[in-house]
């Protein structure tokens, strides 16, 4: 549960980086995206913080804080086995500076800033930025690596308990799809952008270059840059190397790179035609854009099928056509689509090589430019995306599903639009009303652009598939839902972005008021209590609080996949239930106003009687079997934490047989009626295992229902000693 800090977070935000020795690549990736971070933001302060291993941090230290003047380094507990031994010391330095947030580069450092924020009970948002698929690189390239067993749950907690991610490509966000079950939208795609010293600058005469090296107007030069990571130097490298020298006496090669031991046969096959030269990093563009190919074709692994390789960039941006393999990342299909160059599918296809004319590399270095430069609008709108999202400018995107409440509808819009803060945007979604009320709301809003007007894809795909339309279309961080019957006290918005601003990034619970036809006619409450095991009573369906008392971020809704749309009822007590379950940080503001009225005016449904309460069984039966699966699933669990869990759900079932009996009592139900669906509820697959097979406790309070003994003294005593 949240906790309410004194010290305010400060206009802040570090880049982490962890036990990565400074190079240009880290000066690249996030050195320059510092920089462009405090360009695009300069309100906020934007610093890199470093994690240098002991052995190496008095060097690295001199080196990281002349490259980038704000940087902070920091000493951190050698060994990459011991890395979670750094959370305490950076929980503590985290706790002293107060950021915003946190940009984390690379999985340890996102799982290092996950734990320090809990074990310090810290609001800072956390964005994980994910450069490639780590768990697949130690896999598929370096599996004695110290992480290797471990790094899976790295990655897993990386990609699902942060709350913002970058991806570096679409394939990325696929992979973590496929592998570690990701689902949301919490996230920006940006490729590796070029560094600084390719960012504009043209490169020298090449003409010169081409003499120095001796190359003659007919020779076509094949350029291949990059570092000594295995899977830049797999097979298919030099299988595609030799068969264009053997086939084009023109072709020579340019190898920015270490040698190798492939690289020195080539040498000696080919003699004359292959220069292997390392330079530094600054003279590299003078000698690609005398090239006239960049070459990356690379072995069809998980690593490269999700990469950015920045060559890629720096190839386009002097000038190069671009030889690549197939599925690398998101830019074999750029090439093709945009005539960038060849995609090798087979080294027999027969394409002809031909020196890259002035004329085509003044347009592919333009496209180059436009999409991985950071001066271009590109890749600086990316960033500035990223920083609304970090910076979580305080605004309430309010989700209102509606189904035919044209009776209701203009009362409700009306409501928000007497906010006393303007700071607040509609999205209303309706789900293939038949009456006019999808009308009304339109007239009532017309000309406010804070409201949007959706729609379901099908007509009647419930509230659920509606509030999820809704919160995946929202702008802002905050988000709160609001069905097309009720009703916003005044002071609603302002008042849940004032407590917000205490409580960062966690779910707020505000009391909720009732209302039969206008607030005030009801003095029935919704006001649960700090210090109430909350979880329990959802299990129990003793709720305490409804849809519109919570007020929810995007990456928590995003985290727990939003409303099942499953569930034809039950919708709120299945989401909030389940965030509990996960461990969902969360206050309730027990001392507030009531700011929200739910309406419980009898007409507020319109179901048939015997189809609601069919409803309300399929509803119990799928929220049940999900509860039961969730904590099956938590192995953290003590065997008598879950037996408490397992036993608080039968409240839920209970409740639903009491209301039952009700609309019997009723006369909403016959007998028949009553009895069938009593039947079917009590012979569900998961009643086995919360009442246990003799079922006898279900059987003792479904007959003291059919008695008609609710009424009678002890009855509660004993529904309570049911469910505790």
């Amino acid at each position: 549960m949240g906790i309410n800090h004194n010290r305010s977070v400060v206009n802040q935000i570090y880049y982490i980086t962890w036990s990565e020795p400074w190079s240009p690549v880290l000066q690249g990736q996030a050195g320059d995206v510092v920089s462009l971070l405090n360009e695009i933001r300069p309100e906020v302060s934007t610093k890199l913080l470093c994690g240098i291993s002991l052995r190496q941090f008095i060097s690295n230290r001199k080196r990281i804080t002349a490259a980038v003047p704000c940087a902070r380094v920091i000493p951190v507990y050698p060994g990459n086995r011991n890395w979670a031994k750094n959370v305490p010391w950076l929980a503590w330095y985290l706790l002293h500076k107060r950021p915003r947030a946190v940009v984390c580069r690379g999985p340890v450092a996102t799982a290092l800033a996950i734990r320090a924020r809990r074990s310090a009970n810290l609001n800072f948002m956390i964005c994980y930025d994910g450069r490639g698929a780590r768990t697949a690189e130690i896999e598929e390239y370096s599996p004695s690596d110290p992480l290797a067993l471990e790094m899976e749950s790295i990655e897993n907690e990386a990609v699902n308990h942060s709350d913002w991610r970058i991806a570096v490509s679409q394939s990325l966000v696929d992979h973590w799809n496929s592998r570690f079950s990701y689902s949301g939208c919490a996230h920006t795609i940006i490729p590796s952008s070029l560094p600084q010293h390719f960012d504009g600058r043209l490169p020298l005469d090449s003409e010169k270059v081409r003499a120095y090296f001796q190359w003659t107007e007919k020779n076509i030069i094949i350029a291949h840059a990059g570092g000594g990571a295995r899977w830049q130097h797999g097979s298919m490298t030099f299988k595609t190397i030799q068969y264009w020298l053997d086939r084009h006496e023109n072709v020579c090669l340019l190898i920015l790179s270490k040698t190798t031991g492939e690289f020195d046969k080539l040498s000696a096959i080919f003699p004359g035609r292959i220069i292997v030269t390392q330079v530094p990093h600054d003279e590299v563009p003078n000698l690609l854009g005398a090239c006239d190919y960049g070459l990356l074709i690379r072995e069809p692994t998980v690593t490269n099928r999700v990469a950015s390789p920045v060559k890629f960039a720096e190839y386009l941006a002097c000038g190069l056509k671009v030889l690549i393999s197939q599925n690398l990342g998101d830019f074999s299909s750029m090439v093709a689509e945009n005539n960038l160059g060849h995609v090798i599918t087979e080294l027999t296809t027969g394409i002809s090589l031909k020196r890259t004319t002035p004329q085509e590399k003044v347009k592919i270095r333009s496209f180059g430019l436009s999409r991985f430069s950071k001066k271009e609008t590109f890749i600086r709108a990316q960033y500035a995306f990223l920083m609304t999202r970090l910076i979580r400018t305080c605004m309430t995107s309010i989700v209102i599903p509606n189904l035919n409440k044209s009776l209701f509808v203009e009362d409700c819009l009306r409501s928000v639009q007497q906010q006393e803060s303007e700071q607040w945007e509609v999205i209303f979604v309706d789900d293939g009303s038949t009456d006019d009320s999808i009308e009304l709301a339109q007239a009532l809003a017309s000309g406010d652009p804070r409201f949007r007007f959706l729609q379901t894809s099908a007509d009647n795909r419930g509230a659920n598939a509606a509030r999820n339309i809704g919160w995946r279309a929202a702008k802002y961080e905050r988000i709160m839902f609001l069905d097309s019957d009720d009703l916003l006290a005044p002071h609603c918005v302002s008042g849940r972005m004032a407590h917000s601003e205490s409580f960062q990034n966690i779910l707020l619970i505000f009391p909720t008021g009732t209302f039969l036809r206008k607030p005030g006619d009801s003095d029935i409450e919704w006001r649960p209590k700090r210090q109430h095991t909350h979880l329990l009573l959802f299990l129990r369906h003793t709720l305490p609080w409804n849809i519109s008392s919570a007020y929810w971020t995007r990456s928590i809704l995003d985290r727990l996949g939003g409303f099942s749309e499953s569930l034809p009822r039950l919708q709120d007590v299945d989401l909030h239930t389940r965030a509990l379950l996960a461990g969902t940080s969360y206050q309730v503001i027990d001392d507030a106003k009531a700011d929200f009225y739910y309406r419980i005016e009898k007409n507020r449904t319109s179901f048939d009687t015997a189809e609601l309460c069919k409803h309300y069984i399929d509803a119990c039966e799928g929220f049940s079997s999900s509860m039961i699966r969730i904590i099956d699933e938590r192995t953290d669990l003590s065997a008598a934490l879950r037996n408490r869990y397992l036993r608080a759900l039968r409240g839920t079932t209970l409740a639903i047989l009491f209301r039952l009996a009700q609309e019997y009592a009723s006369g909403g139900l016959d007998k028949s009626q009553w009895r069938d669906l009593r039947e079917r509820l009590c012979s569900s697959e998961y009643i086995d295992c919360i009442f246990g097979a003799r079922k006898s406790g279900l059987n003792l309070y479904n007959r003291m229902l059919q008695l008609g003994l609710v009424g009678m003294r002890g009855f509660m005593r004993i529904s309570h000693l049911l469910i505790s």
